[in-house]
C-alpha cells in the first residue's frame, strides 16, 4: 500500500468545498494584492498557479476568469496593472462597417460572395487590416448569413439612392 503524501492526507481531513464559495470577490482581489507583493515582475497566470503548487491558499486561475470574465479584468479589478492590448490600437468594424466590406465585394463580383470568397479577398488585399476578417465579420453580424443579408440590405438601399437622384 502506498503512503499518502502529506498534501494529499491534509486535503482529505478538510471538509470539502465542491460546490461552495469559499471566498468572495472582494477576498479573491485580495489575495491577488497580497500575491503581487510576493511576485517579482508582473502576476501572471503561470506565477499564481506556481503559488498554488507552493500551497499558497488562492483560488484558481480558472475562478479568477469565471468571476471577472479574464485575468486581466481580475488584475485590473484589484488595482494591478494588467497587460496592455497586444499589437497597438487595431482598427474596430462595427456591424455596418463589416456589412459595406462585404457589399463592396458583392458589387464588384455582381452576386454576394461566399466566405471562402470573402477570406481570400481579404487576405490578398494590398493595405494590411483594409479590410475585417471574416471571423471579425461573422462576430459583429451574428453570422456569415446576417451578414450577406445587411450587405444586400445595404445594396438595395444604394441602388435606390441612385434611382432616384436620375
Amino acid at each position: 500500500m502506498n503512503p499518502l503524501s502529506p498534501t494529499l492526507k491534509r486535503k482529505l481531513e478538510q471538509p470539502s468545498t465542491l460546490g461552495k464559495v469559499y471566498r468572495t470577490d472582494e477576498e479573491m482581489l485580495a489575495d491577488l494584492v497580497a500575491l503581487k507583493t510576493i511576485t517579482p515582475g508582473p502576476l501572471t497566470v503561470k506565477e499564481a498557479r506556481q503559488a498554488r503548487k507552493e500551497g499558497i491558499d488562492i483560488a484558481s486561475a480558472a475562478t479568477y476568469v469565471t468571476r471577472f470574465g479574464s485575468w486581466n479584468e481580475a488584475l485590473i479589478a484589484a488595482g494591478l496593472q494588467g497587460k496592455p492590448p497586444r499589437g497597438g490600437k487595431k482598427p474596430e468594424w462595427s456591424p455596418e462597417a463589416c456589412a459595406m466590406k462585404v457589399a463592396t465585394m458583392a458589387k464588384e463580383l455582381d452576386r454576394l460572395p461566399t466566405a471562402t470568397e470573402y477570406i481570400e479577398r481579404q487576405q490578398t488585399s494590398a493595405i494590411k487590416g483594409h479590410w475585417p476578417s471574416a471571423s471579425t465579420v461573422k462576430l459583429m453580424c451574428g453570422s456569415w448569413l446576417n451578414a450577406l443579408i445587411m450587405a444586400e440590405g445595404l445594396l438595395r438601399h444604394s441602388n435606390r439612392s441612385m434611382s432616384t437622384r436620375a
